[in-house]
């Protein structure tokens, strides 16, 4: 045999060698070359295994329906939370953990209804939950847990479920059992202002159209979101939870009846300025012109800020759905303010700001003029009170005066007013009102004021009338634009 022919039959038994061996099984692979995956399937403790599976890498854990002595199975679930449901189609590449769900029956005695606002009537009406009546409330199908709805709803309307006007024990986009069907997202997370799960999070409308919805509950295995920084034993049903409770819904079609016809207008909220209330007020009010809106206000440094909308439909203002925050600002604009976590604007420095929102384009502006914080105007109290007929610009008898130099509150004292009396306040620049103070800028009664001894005039006009005769003292905050009245 020759050296090449000899070298040839080495190298080709090397070679089959070679393949033999990496065609053989390792440990923890079968034949075809697959890994091996374990799937645990746990009880509802997250701790107790129910079983073990072991399945080939790339295959999909089999479901099975397991037995609990006085429970009804809900379903698997991929955290120990039962957050969320395990997904069966999904092929597995490494052990993973499914977590059995079981609830027990007790009948839920509780009412729940539809809070929140929008362009569709039901939810106009509700106005945040201001109103639960029969129109809001969800029917509780006999012998069962199931509460169910029939209405209109539009697109950008914003809803949760809840017992009452306070939100207490709320289901929001986090029980929802699917946002989309055919491919079309009907829903979406609107999330919440302040420190709220997704659970609680504001359920948008992102389809028009006429909905039904069915609210499954499980009483018994109610909890409570504990580590809110905000629970107290006291407001406890405010994080009310529930890993079972679920909302499925169905799309009927078109609206029944036509959207109501609103008014949107946008306002400012925060910290400092409206003490995070809704304000309708002129100080707060952007005005719109040919479809752009645009306010003007004084701002501290560090003042913490959004804008709202607001909606009116016939003689009725209600808080709209919109929220304009730091986001909507355009690129220059994002240089003049700080942000927060939350996107709301924080003003770097004292000064008069000067905002245009175009909701068309969504986008916000803002300029700033640092040398000017609070414009200097003289304030009179005006109405039909002691014989003045509404004419009391440049009566010092009616005059506010500041406290002192650069306070920014001005108060007048020995104002006396009958029952039936009816007023409000004015900012003058000269001769010219720049701004009329009404009902709307009184700060909430409370025991250090009267403000409870006065009423709106009605529902549509909002001047200030008495309900009690009596002297008093009215002191203004310029920065705020808030009245408070208090015993002379």
């Amino acid at each position: 045999m020759g050296k090449k022919k000899y070298w040839s039959v080495i190298l080709a038994v090397v070679m089959t060698v070679t393949l033999l061996t990496g065609c053989g099984v390792k440990d923890g692979q079968e034949a075809n070359g697959g890994n091996k995956v374990t799937v645990t399937y746990y009880d509802s403790d997250g701790t107790t295994i129910l079983k073990t599976e072991e399945i080939t890498a790339g295959e999909k854990a089999q479901a099975y329906t397991p037995d609990k002595e006085g429970y009804t199975f809900s379903g698997w679930y991929g955290t120990p939370q039962l957050t969320h449901e395990f997904d069966f189609d999904a092929a597995l590449s490494a052990d993973t953990s499914v977590f059995a769900g079981f609830t027990q029956f007790a009948e839920d005695t509780r009412d729940f209804f539809m809070v929140g606002n929008g362009k569709s009537p039901v939810l106009l009406s509700s106005n945040w939950g201001a109103n639960v009546a029969e129109e809001h409330k969800l029917t509780r199908n006999a012998g069962t847990n199931e509460y169910t709805i029939t209405l209109d709803l539009y697109e950008g309307d914003e809803f949760q479920l809840a017992i009452d006007g306070s939100w207490r024990d709320q289901r929001g986009y986090g029980y929802l059992k699917e946002i989309e069907k055919d491919g079309t997202s009907y829903f979406a997370n609107s999330g919440a202002l302040g420190d709220s799960s997704v659970r609680r999070s504001n359920i948008k409308v992102a389809v028009t159209g006429n909905y039904t919805f069915i609210l499954t509950t499980h009483p018994a295995d109610d909890a409570y979101e504990t580590d809110n920084a905000n629970y107290t034993e006291e407001n406890k049903e405010n994080f009310n939870i529930n890993n079972y409770d679920t909302i499925t819904w169905t799309y009927n079609g078109d609206t029944v009846a036509a959207p109501v016809e609103l008014e949107t207008s946008y306002y400012i909220k925060g910290a400092g300025i409206t003490n995070w209330a809704d304000k309708y007020t002129d100080q707060t009010r952007f005005r719109e012109d040919g479809g752009v809106h645009t306010l003007t206000i004084a701002l501290k440094r560090g003042e913490e800020f959004l804008f709202t909308s607001a909606v009116t439909a016939g003689d009725t203002t209600t808080s709209g759905t919109e929220y304009i925050r730091y986001s909507n600002l355009d690129e220059a604009s994002q240089t003049l303010l700080d942000k927060t976590e939350s996107y709301n604007m924080v003003a770097k420095e004292n000064g008069t700001y000067t905002f245009t929102y175009d909701p068309a384009a969504a986008v916000l502006t803002a300029a700033v003029d640092t040398a000017l914080f609070l414009p200097e105007y003289e304030y009179y109290i005006k109405g039909s009170f002691g014989g003045t007929n509404w004419a009391t610009e440049g009566n010092a008898d009616y005059q506010l005066k500041e406290t002192e130099k650069g306070s920014y509150v001005y108060v007048l004292k020995g104002l006396k007013l009958e029952a039936g009396d009816e007023m409000g306040m004015e900012s003058m620049k000269g001769t010219e009102r720049i701004l009329f103070y009404n009902y709307g800028c009184l700060a909430p009664a409370a025991d250090g004021n009267q403000n409870g001894d006065f009423k709106p005039l009605s529902d549509s006009n909002q001047n200030i009338a008495a309900e009690k005769s009596g002297t008093y003292t009215l002191t203004f905050n310029a920065y705020t634009g808030e009245l408070i009245f208090t015993a002379s």
